[in-house]
């Protein structure tokens, strides 16, 4: 495998757009996942257009769609079993100048790609 293939996890079109809409413009107060893969895109926002740039946002549409699965599958877990082993999120950092990233996020054009 090429270093440069893309690799399409995430087919659904609706599904797709929903977790690049994500990525692109949503916040979260605290540092999860996916609020990490969305500083990540923070930086590949800034670059220049080309393939680089086009390959890491749609491997991070496909981290974050994947990352929101991992996370409905926990809560579920959680649910079902009623488990109350591990930390629950307590350990989660609180991130600050939430209304800013709001701002700076929602300001983006989202291209059709």
């Amino acid at each position: 495998m090429d270093s440069t293939e893309v690799i399409i996890v995430e087919k659904d079109p609706v599904a797709r757009n929903k977790s690049r809409r994500s990525l692109m413009y949503q916040t979260n107060a605290i540092l999860g996942i996916c609020e990490q893969l969305r500083f990540i895109y923070d930086d590949v926002y800034t670059l220049p257009e080309g393939d680089v740039k086009y390959r890491m946002t749609e491997r991070l549409v496909d981290a974050i769609a994947m990352a929101k699965r991992m996370m409905d599958r926990l809560n579920y877990l959680t649910k079902k079993y009623h488990d109350t082993t591990g930390h629950g999120g307590k350990n989660l950092i609180v991130l600050q100048n939430n209304h800013k990233r709001i701002r700076m996020r929602w300001a983006r054009k989202l291209k059709k790609l």
